[in-house]
């Protein structure tokens, strides 16, 4: 068996893909596939399982007629997914949504008639029938589209109807609800809405909140279009329909309460035109002629998919910021500046992201796609950038000593990036985010001032003053500043790495293992809050823009210590349980005593740590321990 989809890279495209070569469709277990996909918006080529030998991948357009008229021949079904999706963008951008959905669709049928295709699915979605106030819309009802996505997609199926009845093509339409899972990019409102959760940043609920969408898991949707395939009858329409109804509200609320947040992340945004009231469908004829119902539950699906975006960061890192973008204003025509994130998939970057993308454009870079190539060449977005934040590394304290050939790999790609931002027109301001415990003299008297000696405790200190040094004796070519960081914890703080004790602690507190004390308890550090971090990087940008004199280095912390017993105490009230402790000897490259002063700080920038380490405590906890976290009354909560 050969089966064609379109639009394969795709969020349902991609799972259905997935689906079909494990073996999960009965009789076709053994199917060859072949996607096309053109990869743009939606499509993204890591949801496609890499070099599987019976999956092809084909990039090209739905709408090119002589690549369909050569690729749809010799399939024994067509699953036709492509399409412009984002109901946001359809207001303003409605000339692709017609090409795409429209065109694209009538260059299929064409295709798939000329080469007598035996079996078509069209996927189409429940808003071509508009709202409905009482009941539920069965597949009779009258097209009623109110948004141009919805009257695109109407269109494609009045084309599919005409192309059955005057051409014979075994065309069959599923109508689906608003489907989520996993690896949905975080333009759509479940992804978007966790990954901001995740990040601790705000989340919108539009207009009143009282919108109401019936719900179903990408895996109940993808077997339906396959019960479609194998069952459906030419001409026909089916719904899929997914049985879980819930307002807009409801839904915040359930993903507030997976992630851990409550309800100061929520921001009270305006209606969209167009946006439909109320969707719901009749699923009868899908259950009877298909034997199609759903299995996922909603609330079993929901948790799933919050747990996946949970443990795939890296995937979805670098879309996070990204807003449906605003129509292009007349004017200049210069381009907006941007905020470039070098790091962006990591602790910081990914809550730097989100942090900034609330007000102004970001750029992120990570690994897989990096600010400069291997030629040397910058990424578009930092031509236009008045600020790069270097927040990347390869290493941390445990692992610098005994790799010196990594540490010297970050160390050149520090330098490539500074030589290419300073041969621009504009060189942007270079933030490089240092090492405020690693970097002062163990001697110098705490809390240390910018000012106080410089002699790194270990490797992975002299690292980041390295790099300090790099970016000091170009700043008058290139504007930089080092910020020299403290302990940083909060939410998404990975574990594993070496450094990062508070994540340590309460992953071994939800995991119910004993938490390990390494060193001397009455050792003292000085811990900030990941969102009060983001705060002081976002007030740099600010000064700078605003022509402020910046000087070579500032302090970032809570410029309070407090020891790792006392830690301990604090974090024990946090959880409200008693905590098993170990207690280990003193790596080689821990420090005793390291507490910044961040007056100069505040002098220049305004900024202080606003957040109580009881209060980030909380928040930490909560987004390791889920919904259930028990946790102390706090100011956050209180509110």
């Amino acid at each position: 068996m050969r089966v064609l989809v379109t639009g394969g890279a795709g969020f349902i495209g991609s799972h259905y893909v997935r689906s079909m070569l494990d073996g999960r469709y009965p009789g076709w277990e053994e199917a060859s596939v072949t996607v096309v996909d053109s990869l743009t918006n939606a499509g993204d080529p890591r949801s496609l399982p890499a070099s599987h030998p019976r999956l092809t991948f084909v990039l090209g357009d739905v709408c090119d007629q002589a690549l369909l008229d050569r690729i749809v021949p010799g399939h024994d079904g067509v699953v036709h997914f492509a399409a412009e999706s984002h109901t946001d963008r359809s207001p303003t951008g409605a000339g692709s949504l017609v090409r795409t959905n429209v065109l694209g669709s009538q260059t299929l049928l064409e295709s798939c008639l000329r080469a007598e295709i035996p079996r078509l699915v069209l996927v189409s979605t429940d808003e071509v029938y508009g709202t409905v106030s009482n009941g539920s819309w069965t597949e009779d009802a009258p097209l009623e589209p109110n948004s141009p996505y919805a009257a695109s997609k109407a269109s494609a199926d009045l084309l599919a109807r005409a192309y059955h009845r005057s051409h014979g093509v075994p065309v069959t339409i599923t109508r689906c609800s608003s489907t989520y899972g996993p690896r949905q990019l975080p333009e759509k409102i479940i992804p978007l809405l966790v990954t901001r959760l995740l990040t601790g940043g705000t989340v919108p609920l539009r207009g009143d909140g009282l919108h109401v969408r019936e719900w179903q898991h990408v895996d109940d949707h993808c077997r339906g279009i396959q019960l479609a395939l194998e069952h459906g009858r030419p001409g026909a329409v089916y719904n899929l329909a997914g049985g879980a109804e819930l307002t807009d509200r409801e839904l915040t609320e359930r993903l507030l309460a997976l992630c851990g947040a409550d309800w100061s992340h929520v921001e009270y945004t305006a209606d969209r035109k167009g946006h439909d009231r109320r969707y719901a469908l009749d699923g009868t004829v899908a259950r009877d002629e298909l034997g199609y119902e759903p299995r996922v539950s909603f609330e079993h699906g929901l948790a799933d998919t919050v747990q996946w975006y949970r443990e795939n960061r890296s995937w979805w890192a670098t879309s996070v910021a990204a807003p449906v973008p605003e129509p292009r204003r007349r004017g200049t025509g210069r381009p907006r500046p941007t905020a470039a994130i070098v790091g962006a998939d990591g602790f910081i970057g990914g809550r730097l992201l989100t942090h900034l993308g609330r007000d102004h454009g970001v750029a992120p870079f990570t690994r897989e796609r990096p600010a400069v190539d291997d030629d040397g060449a910058p990424a578009p977005e930092l031509r236009t950038a008045d600020t790069v934040y270097y927040l990347a590394t390869s290493v941390n304290p445990a692992t610098a000593g005994r790799d010196p050939a990594v540490v010297a790999a970050d160390h050149d790609h520090f330098l490539r990036l500074m030589d290419v931002l300073a041969a621009l027109e504009r060189p942007p301001l270079l933030v490089l985010a240092s090492s405020g415990g690693t970097v002062y003299d163990v001697a110098a008297p705490c809390p240390y001032g910018e000012d106080a000696a410089l002699l790194p405790s270990n490797a992975y200190g002299a690292a980041k003053l390295a790099l300090e040094q790099a970016l000091f004796a170009r700043r008058a070519e290139l504007p930089g500043i080092a910020l020299r960081l403290s302990n940083v914890y909060g939410p998404g703080q990975r574990t594993g790495t070496g450094q990062g004790v508070v994540a340590h602690w309460l992953r071994a507190v939800a995991e119910g293992t004993p938490l390990r004390v390494i060193g001397d308890p009455a050792t003292v550090r000085d811990y900030v809050y990941v969102d009060d971090v983001c705060a002081a990087l976002a007030e740099v940008r600010a000064a700078h823009t605003a022509g402020v004199s910046l000087p070579a280095a500032l302090n970032i912390g809570s410029g309070e210590g407090i020891s790792l017993s006392d830690l301990l105490a604090v974090l024990e009230a946090t959880v409200q349980r008693e905590l098993s402790v170990e207690y280990a000897p003193r790596r080689s490259f821990d420090r005793r005593d390291a507490v910044l002063d961040t007056s100069r700080t505040h002098q220049v920038l305004g900024w202080r740590s606003s957040t109580p380490l009881p209060e980030g405590l909380a928040r930490t906890w909560r987004s390791v321990a889920g919904p259930h976290a028990v946790t102390v009354g706090t100011h956050e909560e209180k509110r």
